[in-house]
């Protein structure tokens, strides 16, 4: 009796150590597409020198919504409205407004065309 109990202890610490083993060695594949569109995330928000009140907001969206595929068009897409106006005013406002046709337009018209701008 005694060994029958030893064995089954046993063999549920070695099944606990081998899945412990296997875990760490074959990560979990969701785990690695989030850390990987993290990085792209972070990669997009440097290199266009989004400021860090709407980096901070970008990355915490990405965080509670871990289920994205990076592409840019697609992750401005997938930004509640707000941010994604804040990303696209920074980045296009400068441009647009240097275009002489729209010189002296109301800042909601640039606005919403600054929304309307697709990254190629």
């Amino acid at each position: 009796l005694v060994s029958a109990f030893a064995m089954t202890i046993g063999g549920v610490v070695f099944s606990w150590f081998m899945s412990t083993i296997m875990t760490l060695l074959n990560p979990d594949p969701a785990a690695v597409q989030h850390q990987e569109t993290m990085q792209y995330v972070v990669g997009y928000l440097r290199s266009n020198g989004i400021p860090v009140q709407i980096a901070a907001r970008v990355l915490a969206y990405f965080r509670k919504n871990n289920d994205f595929e990076f592409d840019e068009t697609k992750m401005l897409q997938g930004l509640p409205i707000p941010i994604r106006q804040e990303i696209c005013d920074y980045m296009y406002t400068d441009s647009i407004r240097n275009a002489p046709v729209f010189k002296n337009q109301e800042e909601r018209f640039i606005s919403e065309l600054c929304l309307a701008v697709q990254p190629v």
